[in-house]
């Protein structure tokens, strides 16, 4: 149920997310919604023709007013020349030979402030692929500038952080790849799917791809790339498919069949009707992974909505409504956002490991105490109290109830002492029956009374026990101080011994 109720928000969210960019993008004011193509034919916004690199003429007419800026909130073009009565305002672009995508950025043009009482305007677009006025261009003045801004840092300066963000994910793998040593396998998958998404996001960005055989060739990059990354970061999904290697071959055959269309493509326009055709398989085996993925539940909002926009953005390529953008490269941000999301749990997964490891490099497996490796990493000061002890008569204990019972005293006296100290002191094994107590900030007089109490606790143990021990103040030097506390406890066994020897004579 809970998986349905976030595959229902995930579809409402795209949907909201949908209608804002299609308000976005359909700015107010004058709108230049009618134009005339070079054959004389009156075509409305929006406006696509499939152009195989060659130019497209559109031409509007408006009259003098108090507006004398333009805003076209996307163009479908490699390179375009925008002219007012005859004269050329704008390139949009360094010409043929260093190639755009046009459609990625807003355009803010100056008309000037002496329009005529009847004003035309011309665009001529080139493109190798299809080109046109996906959105109706408006007129405004200088007062509703900030329109343009938001619109801008909406459909391009929001989409341009894509990079950095997965440059950020990059450094932080390859810090813990290299750095921390941790399970590699995994990682270096995700490296790669980062690197691959990394190169192939550079086609959501306002550059220049050089001339069309260059520009071929990037685009193929950039496809490939894609699906790559894709292909690499499927390898790090657990789905609930027992022969999981089988199932990830096969997604990878599937991705692989787009490839080669790609990069045996003759020509963009061939290239850009293979992308369109096959971005459906991607589309698929998201949804798949929907399905199968185990832990879907938190990351089914970020998966549909991904999905959405791949099949939204189909849609438009056949469907062309005016207002109406790809959101392809915001569906990215979810896939990245989502790798985000798994390498924070691999990591997490990874500390926990370390920690554990940690912990059993500082720990006696059998009392659960700190063990000796532990003293060369504390910081002592002369403020801290050194006890040194050891649990008397456990040979006998041995002896007599076996080496179990020895080991379940032992047990007992650490579970005491750890009962009576406090978070900040340290109990660390030191060796067979012998233990230190590492008491922070702790006057010898408060030690002694802790450990009179101790000693009245481990009577209750089946066999009453005992403990020898001896107490002293750090005093610069750990080694100095161990000794003077070894010493007081040998000192504290003897008066023990004395003590039996004249009890049993006395007996």
């Amino acid at each position: 149920m809970k998986r349905y109720i976030f595959l229902f928000m995930s579809f409402l969210f795209f949907l909201c997310f949908w209608i804002f960019s299609y308000r976005i993008n359909n700015l107010d004011g004058e709108k230049l919604n009618i134009w005339i193509d070079e054959n004389g034919n009156e075509l409305k916004v929006p406006i696509i023709k499939v152009l195989k690199g060659n130019e497209l003429t559109l031409i509007t007419y408006f009259n003098k007013n108090d507006k004398n800026y333009i805003i076209f909130p996307e163009i479908s073009g490699n390179y375009a020349e925008i002219y007012l009565n005859g004269n050329l305002i704008e390139k949009l672009g360094y010409g043929k030979d260093h190639l755009f995508n046009l459609y990625l950025k807003p355009h803010l043009l100056f008309l000037g402030n002496n329009l005529k009482e009847k004003n035309e305007l011309k665009i001529v677009i080139f493109d190798l692929y299809k080109g046109g006025i996906k959105t109706t261009p408006v007129l405004i003045n200088e007062k509703d500038l900030n329109k343009f801004s938001i619109l801008k840092f909406i459909n391009y300066g929001f989409i341009s952080s894509l990079g950095g963000i997965i440059f950020f994910s990059i450094i932080l793998v390859l810090d813990y790849l290299f750095f921390l040593k941790l399970e590699k396998k995994v990682f270096l998958y995700y490296l790669l799917s980062l690197i691959l998404l990394l190169v192939s996001s550079r086609d959501f960005h306002y550059i220049s791809l050089g001339n069309q055989h260059t520009y071929l060739i990037m685009k193929k990059i950039f496809f490939v790339f894609l699906l790559a990354s894709f292909m690499f970061f499927i390898q790090t999904i657990n789905t609930s498919i027992k022969k999981r290697r089988l199932f990830n071959y096969i997604i990878g055959i599937l991705l692989l069949i787009p490839s080669l269309f790609y990069i045996f493509s003759k020509d963009v326009y061939t290239l850009m009707e293979y992308y369109n055709k096959f971005s459906i398989i991607p589309t698929i085996i998201l949804f798949l992974l929907i399905i199968l993925y185990r832990n879907i539940e938190r990351y089914i909002f970020l998966f549909t909505f991904l999905a959405c926009t791949i099949l939204h953005d189909i849609l438009l390529v056949y469907y062309p409504i005016n207002g109406d953008r790809f959101l392809f490269q915001y569906g990215l941000f979810s896939y990245a956002i989502f790798i985000g999301f798994r390498i924070i749990e691999e990591l997490k997964n990874a500390n926990i490991k370390i920690e554990d490891y940690y912990n059993k490099a500082f720990s006696d497996p059998l009392t659960n105490s700190h063990n000796r490796f532990l003293l060369n990493h504390i910081k002592l000061t002369n403020e801290d109290t050194i006890v040194f002890f050891d649990l008397n008569d456990l040979k006998k204990i041995n002896d007599n109830f076996g080496h179990e019972k020895g080991d379940e005293a032992l047990i007992f006296v650490s579970s005491i002492v750890k009962k009576h100290i406090r978070i900040n002191d340290y109990l660390i094994r030191y060796g067979g029956d012998e233990f230190i107590v590492i008491m922070k900030k702790c006057s010898t007089k408060i030690a002694k009374l802790k450990f009179l109490e101790i000693q009245e606790d481990l009577k209750k143990f089946e066999i009453p026990l005992s403990i020898a021990y001896g107490i002293s103040k750090f005093n610069e030097n750990l080694d100095k101080t161990l000794q003077i506390a070894d010493m007081k406890m040998y000192k504290m066994k003897s008066l023990i011994k004395k003590n039996r020897r004249k009890k049993i004579k006395g007996a």
